[in-house]
């Protein structure tokens, strides 16, 4: 046989077996080189809210509407005078601060993610397998579970698992595009997140944070309010005074 030929079969073989050794005892590994390539913020986690805690003012004022309570500066009212149950509120004063809560109306919720983002219970089930992270159970931790998605947490042996890992990884890249950095919170009642949104820039003054707490009772039960101001400390009095309250009767109509 030819010495080219010879070669070329010599390393055609041991691409074979190279591949064949991955296939069978390392899978994983494209998925975890290709993410750490395709996607900028795979890495990025969620943070301890100890970072950047903040106690609302001793004056602050509570306001609340559909599940969820804040803490707000004694001069904010709601954008709608004549509302009866208001869930827009914004201080009189130029320029302004506002808090919108968002509709959350079903005291009992189900699990929704899975068939929000099409997954099965299969699919799900299978791709925890790759990953080094508790199965989600609840809404609250099918959204941690995004959160604190890195590379690192590919299980490299494990088959099966890579397009539900894609598929979060593209959900978390979309996030992090949007925000500043994301923190936990937790209250007496309730267990969440603070978002931070990309920092003002240019022609828009204010900073924009979410407060989205889950009910400890019922962690598929979400409450949130967004929270814009012109100063970044404020909002974050604002939004580390959140608390889970009651849904009343008016919340759900």
């Amino acid at each position: 046989m030819k010495k080219w030929l010879k070669v070329t079969l010599g390393t055609v073989g041991g691409i074979a077996v190279t591949a064949g050794f991955l296939w069978a005892f390392l899978p994983g590994l494209p998925t975890y080189l290709y993410a750490k390539s395709k996607y900028s913020h795979i890495n990025e986690t969620i943070q301890e809210a100890e970072l950047i805690h903040s106690e609302p003012g001793a004056d602050f004022i509570e306001i609340s509407a559909y599940g969820l309570s804040l803490k707000v500066p004694p001069e904010m009212q709601p954008y709608k005078k004549d509302d009866p149950h208001p869930h827009a509120f914004v201080t009189q004063d130029q320029p302004k601060t506002g808090v919108v809560f968002t509709q959350a109306k079903d005291p009992d919720p189900p699990f929704e993610m899975i068939a929000e983002n099409r997954y099965t219970p299969e699919q799900v089930e299978t791709g925890m397998r790759g990953i080094d992270l508790k199965k989600p159970e609840n809404n609250y931790e099918f959204f941690d579970l995004t959160y604190r998605l890195t590379a690192g947490k590919f299980r490299l042996g494990k088959h099966g698992a890579t397009p539900f890992f894609i598929s979060m990884a593209k959900a978390k890249e979309l996030l992090f595009d949007a925000i500043e950095s994301a923190y936990t919170l937790e209250t007496e009642h309730g267990k969440g997140f603070l978002l931070i949104y990309k920092f003002p820039e240019g022609n828009n003054k204010n900073y924009k944070l979410v407060a989205e707490l889950y009910d400890k009772q019922n962690l598929n039960r979400q409450a949130q309010a967004i929270i814009a101001s012109p100063s970044y400390d404020l909002a974050k009095q604002i939004a580390y005074s959140a608390e889970i309250v009651p849904l009343t009767e008016a919340d759900m109509k």
